[in-house]
């Protein structure tokens, strides 16, 4: 299910931003600082993921997993399950 507001650069840009001011608020303190870029990179790639999942773009999943530089043996591992969630052989 898509948000209405998901289209939206600006809002998702200013989510990001009170998103990244709340973990960094988190952070502070604990042992190990959270490198708030990277948990937003991540949570960006996994929605990204998602979305491909859901519009059965298996090019674009390839893409996406060489733009993240999924080394071996994870990138085949990873195509491997896609195409068995898919039914693809």
């Amino acid at each position: 299910m898509v948000h209405p507001d998901d289209d939206d650069p600006k809002r998702n840009q200013q989510s990001d931003e009170i998103q990244d001011v709340i973990a960094e608020e988190k952070s502070r303190g604990s042992r190990g600082r959270t490198d708030v870029r990277t948990v937003r990179e991540r949570q960006r790639f996994r929605r990204d993921i998602g979305r491909l999942f859901d519009a059965d773009d298996e090019r674009g999943f390839i893409a996406a997993l060489q733009r993240a530089k999924i080394p071996e043996p994870h990138f085949s591992e990873a195509l491997r399950v896609w195409r068995e969630l898919k039914g693809i052989r």
